[in-house]
């Protein structure tokens, strides 16, 4: 559920069906200056036909941000079709 100030946003998956999401920042603080105290304590990539490569990019991006990457870990659910 969003609040005024964080309207849900959403987008269609492949099938066509709506997925909501909300817009977060992680570790900022009100200067937009990354703050030192880690906030993400894992980072689940679904199963996918690339997970390997989505977990590679998720890393990096969480590094890019002055995350600790090794949050990042693949899903041990089944990909289903």
């Amino acid at each position: 559920m969003g609040e005024p100030q964080y309207p849900v946003k959403s987008r269609q998956d492949r099938d066509g069906n709506e997925l909501p999401y909300l817009d977060i920042a992680v570790n900022m603080n009100t200067t937009g200056e990354v703050l030192l105290r880690p906030t993400i304590a894992q980072l689940v990539v679904g199963p996918g036909p690339d997970q390997t490569g989505r977990i590679t990019l998720a890393r990096e991006l969480l590094e890019e941000r002055g995350h600790d990457p090794n949050v990042v870990v693949g899903s041990e659910v089944p990909l289903k079709w």
